[in-house]
């Protein structure tokens, strides 16, 4: 519970920082983005990381919705898929693979801007919710759907260049609570991701 009402509590946070004022003549930005995520599981406790397996390669990507807030930026709400896992989890070269749909809720603020072109960062919780799951081990694939959480909580931060339409960012993603349903309370799982991705703003 106290992951969700964090999630909730980031999400309004990123809302009331974007919701000054809109400039006149603003509106909505629609874009579509993809890219390359490497993934791991932080294998741990409450406390602690103990140890992170071998980092996975994965797809990420899917479409963005920028409401403008004030001349700066404003918040960023997208719907991407999400692969996420990593290599050597639980034994040595395994494979753990995790698909999510990803809602991240992000205050984006522009830090540098001139005439088309911006740096900018986003900040803000996502909502994963786990599509599919597999688990790789000499040869076998199994499907773990059932040994997973559906509700996958996580906080975003990133950063980026827009020039024009085309707009590059890196993105860490960290995972609030154990991947897996019914683990030792002392050891959690949590997804981690790096993800790079290029968009196109369709104004």
């Amino acid at each position: 519970m106290r992951f969700r009402s964090l999630a909730i509590t980031c999400t309004a946070a990123v809302v009331l920082c974007a919701a000054g004022a809109s400039p006149a003549g603003a509106q909505t930005t629609l874009g579509v983005k993809g890219g390359v995520s490497g993934a791991t599981i932080s294998v741990g406790t409450e406390a602690e990381s103990v140890f992170d397996p071998r980092q996975q390669r994965g797809f990420v990507g899917g479409a963005a919705v920028l409401l403008p807030g004030n001349r700066i930026g404003g918040v960023q709400i997208e719907a991407l898929v999400h692969q996420k896992g990593g290599k050597d989890v639980l034994r040595r070269d395994d494979r753990l693979r995790l698909t999510y749909l990803e809602i991240p809720v992000l205050l984006h603020a522009d830090v540098l801007q001139r005439g088309r072109s911006a740096v900018f960062v986003t900040f803000g919780p996502s909502f994963g919710f786990n599509l599919d799951a597999s688990y790789d081990d000499e040869g076998v694939t199994e499907d773990i759907g059932r040994d997973i959480r559906t509700f996958d909580p996580g906080l975003n931060l990133g950063a980026g260049v827009e020039a024009g339409p085309l707009v590059v960012e890196a993105r860490y993603t960290w995972g609030l609570r154990s991947a897996f349903t019914g683990d030792d309370p002392r050891t959690t799982f949590k997804n981690r991701a790096l993800a790079v991705t290029v968009g196109v703003w369709l104004r």
